[in-house]
């Protein structure tokens, strides 16, 4: 249960304070403790909104920028190494590799700690998870775009993409 408790409040430390003090919508956080009040355990999984995921893409995007930044920075390194002239020289890139992976790795999981996965950041493509008609889909998104617009089922990836048809509601 301690453990627990710790996961909750380490969601809703970095629901609220995500950032640079923007702060995530407080129904995410509501929602989260709804669900471990409730009896249901620790939940992990946040069930997002259309809105809801449009009020966050700012600050995903931003993210998303930094850390195809940082990818770059690593595919950039590791072609250098296999040109080091003596070993201080490659030991030197390794660490600046190692620097640019743990940069690159602390975005992804401040993407993901929000709710959303990162599913290719290579194509700029976020999925986050939402209920339509009682399922569990992805409200799919692709860099580039400024709203949210499609959905997909779990298995079917980017090429099932459909357009959103329905209202807040019925997303829940």
């Amino acid at each position: 249960m301690g453990l627990c408790w710790l996961s909750v409040l380490a969601k809703i430390t970095v629901a609220r304070t995500f950032a640079h003090g923007t702060a995530l919508p407080n129904t995410l956080v509501t929602r989260y403790l709804a669900g471990f009040k409730s009896g249901l355990g620790c939940q992990t999984t946040v069930y997002f909104t259309e809105a809801e995921v449009n009020a966050m893409l700012p600050t995903v995007t931003k993210l998303l920028e930094q850390g195809r930044k940082e990818k770059e920075e690593m595919d950039r390194i590791e072609a250098n190494m296999a040109r080091a002239g003596n070993l201080e020289e490659w030991i030197r890139m390794k660490q600046s590799l190692n620097s640019a992976a743990t940069r690159y790795y602390a975005i992804m999981e401040k993407i993901e700690s929000m709710g959303a996965m990162v599913k290719n950041i290579e194509s700029g493509l976020v999925d986050f998870p939402a209920k339509k008609f009682n399922e569990d889909v992805w409200l799919c998104w692709k860099y580039g775009e400024t709203s949210i617009k499609f959905w997909h089922d779990l298995g079917s990836g980017f090429n099932g993409r459909k357009p959103l048809e329905v209202s807040d509601e019925a997303l829940v």
